[in-house]
């Protein structure tokens, strides 16, 4: 395996990290999207990554991972894939019924910059365990990993990038997954280490503990 880097984005501030109503009568309350500093995160985010070299960049189908990512891959001039199985954990005490992936996956495809040639592979189920999706999570890894040379950025959620890290890296390992941390997973022969486990926010001018 020659030299590459993974690098992971949890998306930004949600609305209803804002606003704890936002859900309340809504068509789809799981999908909440990204509330104002988020996208100001997003966008900061991008200018962070240009520092990288990044071959290929993906994302979860829920709007805010969607929104994330839309605005990094605008900076970096860059298409994405969109694959289910960077969505959030689907516990049931988190997901209380199914949130609907397929069409989750409809309503991704109308955003711009996406790459219509990605087949996901990695099977999503709902629900799951924490054991399924660490399951899920490295699944997902080795395929990103077997099929797509070089550098890549995996944009999703607390509870799936974090799941990733622990299948990857190991369990042991402390992993931050604020919004729109930067998490670095790099690769050689020897296999896999963390480099960046997602406690610099430097690069962010707000983060979750700067709106309270």
């Amino acid at each position: 395996m020659k030299n590459r880097t993974i690098w992971l984005v949890r998306h930004g501030i949600r609305e209803d990290m804002i606003d704890a109503s936002w859900s309340e009568g809504q068509e789809r309350p799981y999908d909440t999207p990204l509330a104002e500093p988020g996208r100001r995160q997003a966008e900061e985010m991008g200018r962070r990554l240009l520092q990288e070299t990044i071959d290929h960049v993906f994302a979860s189908p829920f709007t805010r991972a969607m929104q994330t990512v839309s605005a990094v891959v605008s900076t970096l001039d860059q298409k994405f894939k969109v694959d289910p199985a960077l969505s959030e954990a689907l516990y049931p005490d988190w997901y209380p019924t199914d949130p609907d992936l397929d069409g989750q996956m409809r309503m991704a495809q109308l955003f711009e910059h996406v790459d219509p040639e990605h087949e996901p592979r990695a099977p999503v189920s709902y629900p799951e365990s924490r054991p399924e999706l660490r399951a899920r999570m490295h699944g997902l890894f080795v395929d990103l990993t077997e099929r797509y040379a070089g550098n890549l950025l995996i944009v999703g959620h607390g509870g799936s990038i974090h799941g990733l890290c622990q299948a990857v890296v190991g369990e042991d390992q402390a992993i931050h997954t604020c919004c729109c941390c930067l998490i670095e997973i790099a690769g050689n022969g020897d296999g896999w280490e963390l480099r960046r486990n997602g406690a610099d926010t430097s690069h962010l001018s707000v983060t979750e503990e700067s709106l309270h």
